[in-house]
This record gives C-alpha cells, sequence and structure tokens, in this order.
C-alpha cells in the first residue's frame, strides 16, 4: 500500500525532462530567489559568473541587491528591475542576450513580475520572473488575480520562473499555469528551507516551491539545484532550446511525465 502511494506522488528529484537536441542551440535560465538581506552577496555573483546562464530570473530583490547587481551590468547590459513598495521583495530579469526590436522590458504590480522579450538568435522569447506571497492567509489568491491579465498576455512563446511559494501540483500553480497557457516543469526537488537548517536537509525535506513553466516553441530539457549561495533557497539552472516550427509538440508535457515516472520505477 505504501508503495503504491509513493508511486503516485510527483516526482521530486532533479532529472532530464527531454532529451537534448544535436540540431538546437541549448540555452540556460538561472532562477534565484536572492534572499532580501542575504549575507554572502558575492556568492551569488560568483554562481552567476562560474554558470554563465544566458537569462537570469531574481526574487527579494532589495535595495542591497540594486547596487550588487550593477557590479555585472557589463556581463548582463539587458535588464529590468521591479521594486516591491517596501523595497525589499521586488523581482529583475536579467540577460546577456538583447531584448527584441520595438519591445520593452515591464513591471506588473508591485513587483510580483517582470517581463521582456529577448531575442534568442532571431526568435522573440517573452521571459518572466515572477514572485508570489505566501498562500492564505496572506495574499497569494488575490495577487494571482492582479496577475492574470499580464499571464494572459505572455506571448505563443514564453518561459517564466520564480518563487511561487507553492508546490507544483497545487491549486496556485495549476491557476497561474492556466492563466498564461502554460505547462508547468516538472520539479526539480526541494529548494526552500528555513536558512537555520542545514542544507542537506533542505535538498530532502524541504519545500519544492521555486517553479518553471514554459509553452510555445519552448522545450525544457533540465532543471537543477545548484548549491547554496546564502539564500533561504536552492539557485535553479533550467537547460532549453527552442523549436524551429514554433509550435509545442502534442503531449510533450505528458511525455515528461512519463519518464518522470519512469525514473521513479527504476529507482533513478
Amino acid at each position: 500500500c505504501l508503495a503504491t502511494t509513493a508511486s503516485a506522488l510527483p516526482r521530486l528529484w532533479p532529472q532530464q525532462a527531454v532529451a537534448k537536441p544535436a540540431d538546437r542551440i541549448v540555452y540556460s535560465l538561472l532562477q534565484i530567489n536572492l534572499r532580501f538581506d542575504n549575507p554572502t552577496p558575492k556568492k551569488v555573483l560568483s554562481l552567476i559568473g562560474r554558470t554563465n546562464p544566458d537569462v537570469i530570473t531574481l526574487d527579494e530583490l532589495s535595495g542591497m541587491w540594486t547596487r550588487e547587481l550593477g557590479y555585472i551590468t557589463g556581463a548582463y547590459p539587458y535588464r529590468i528591475l521591479c521594486p516591491y513598495p517596501n523595497g525589499v521583495f521586488g523581482v529583475a530579469l536579467l540577460s546577456r542576450r538583447p531584448f527584441a526590436p520595438g519591445t520593452a522590458p515591464h513591471c506588473e504590480p508591485r513587483g510580483a513580475m517582470a517581463t521582456a522579450t529577448i531575442d534568442f538568435g532571431g526568435t522573440g522569447v517573452d521571459v518572466a520572473a515572477i514572485h508570489l506571497s505566501w498562500p492564505w492567509p496572506r495574499e497569494q489568491y488575490w495577487q494571482i488575480g492582479e496577475l492574470a491579465e499580464p499571464l494572459a498576455a505572455l506571448g505563443e512563446t514564453a518561459i517564466m520562473a520564480g518563487d511561487c511559494n507553492a508546490a507544483p501540483w497545487s491549486a496556485a500553480v495549476r491557476r497561474v499555469a492556466s492563466l498564461g497557457g502554460l505547462s508547468v516543469m516538472p520539479s526539480a526537488g526541494p529548494t526552500w528551507i528555513h536558512r537555520k537548517l542545514p542544507d542537506f536537509i533542505r535538498r530532502f525535506a524541504g519545500l519544492p516551491i521555486d517553479q518553471v513553466f514554459s509553452k510555445g516553441a519552448v522545450t525544457i530539457h533540465s532543471a537543477t539545484r545548484l548549491e547554496d549561495a546564502g539564500s533561504d533557497h536552492l539557485p535553479v539552472l533550467i537547460e532549453f532550446s527552442l523549436r524551429s516550427d514554433g509550435r509545442q509538440p502534442e503531449h510533450e508535457h505528458q511525455s515528461a511525465l512519463a519518464a518522470n515516472a519512469q525514473l521513479g520505477n527504476t529507482g533513478g
């Protein structure tokens, strides 16, 4: 009975979702909840330098982080910083690749979402950073409602990542995905736990609340948790490519979930 129950639960451990293509460029996106008062910001900047992602989605933007991110403007000149009214819980989007011609990045209400159309080798992709509040009795439910219009406005091809303060199987994450016409990437695994607890506990007993969404020509190949960088969240590195036909293959998301089940059956 226990084995049956376990096999029905969503798989949380890092895995490859779809095999990397031999004929397409593979891009990378780094998702980090910075932690507004992170005591070791240089560890984050070092991590960015070592992973060298094409685009970065950031949560808990504070005044300190606005200053620290200024040090990597040369490497990531295309950016938008969206402060939260209290100066702590904003979001940011940084890119090595230029914004698509004729487009401009923008912030959504109260710094909860940043969106930009980024030029990936001639293909414009809407990239978004999102940060939701905690569930009831906090404001998560109405905050998602406030973001309904910008989520629906995401282009036909888009990728979004962020701290949703909700698990991938939750009603909140399903609602976000539905509003944006997005699929949710199978979880990279637990990413958050109270920062006073050891990192190895977070990796096995934390909460999987940092999510990745996509649609259209985006194919996500992997989502991997990286080393601790001073936040109470683990960074997540996502690898993806773009299909030339611009369409999402039928049942692609179901295929990824089937691959998860196969990994679970083999103990991988």
